[in-house]
């Protein structure tokens, strides 16, 4: 991988933010290296690769909370936007 700048802290933190937000509602999410393709349906890149150019960053990151509320929602969209098939 090329050196990218070892100061710039850009590369962590949306990376860093989209584990935290995915982990905290338990979703897994592809992380895949700039310029490098993946498939989708096949396996998902998961190594955080912005650790090996970028300095680490020592904050906490804003993440959903899942509530009773919004867990029993029915109107809720899904993944790519689709509607939850309704529960009878």
């Amino acid at each position: 991988m090329p050196a990218l700048g070892s100061s710039d802290n850009s590369w962590a933190e949306p990376g860093e933010w989209t584990l935290a937000a995915a982990g905290a509602v338990g979703q897994a999410v592809a992380v895949p290296v700039p310029g490098q393709p993946f498939e989708p349906a096949g396996d998902l890149p998961v190594r955080p690769w912005w650790r090996d150019v970028s300095l680490p960053l020592d904050r906490e990151w804003p993440v959903p909370e899942i509530t009773p509320e919004a867990a029993s929602r029915d109107d809720d969209l899904d993944l790519v936007g689709e509607a939850r098939p309704r529960m009878s």
